[in-house]
């Protein structure tokens, strides 16, 4: 991947730094309310390495894969294979799979939500 290509993915402004910064909040802040209601206790540093990694993770691999993935509906999922192997990974090792799992996949619909709506952009847009 050259890195022309990467600072598509990775934004190279302070908005789009900051639009990635807030919305990887909104998704810790959604996980970590989720457990609350789920009735685990996930630990909070293990829960903002996920978001982290899968938030800054999922555009730069998916980049990459795309150049040598020619299937665009096999690319739309990989964010939720990120999420899924990442939750799995650093949840609470007691919890059973199955709470894991809704957890990830709040996460990623959150994921989603925000990077197709570009709600936080608009806001920090106009903020700024």
């Amino acid at each position: 991947m050259s890195l022309p290509s990467l600072f598509s993915v990775v934004p190279a402004t302070i908005n789009g730094v900051l639009i990635l910064i807030v919305e990887m909040i909104v998704i810790f802040t959604a996980i970590i309310l989720s457990d609350k209601f789920i009735g685990h206790s996930f630990e909070p540093k293990n829960v903002l390495i996920m978001s982290i990694l899968a938030y800054f993770l999922t555009p730069v691999t998916q980049s990459f894969l795309s150049s040598f993935v020619s299937i665009r509906f096999g690319l739309q999922l990989f964010p939720l294979v990120v999420w899924l192997i990442l939750g799995e990974i650093f949840l609470k090792k007691d919890a059973d799979m199955k709470t894991k799992l809704k957890v990830a996949l709040l996460a990623f619909v959150i994921y989603e939500i925000l990077s197709l709506t570009g709600i936080v952009g608009r806001i920090i847009a106009a903020v700024l």
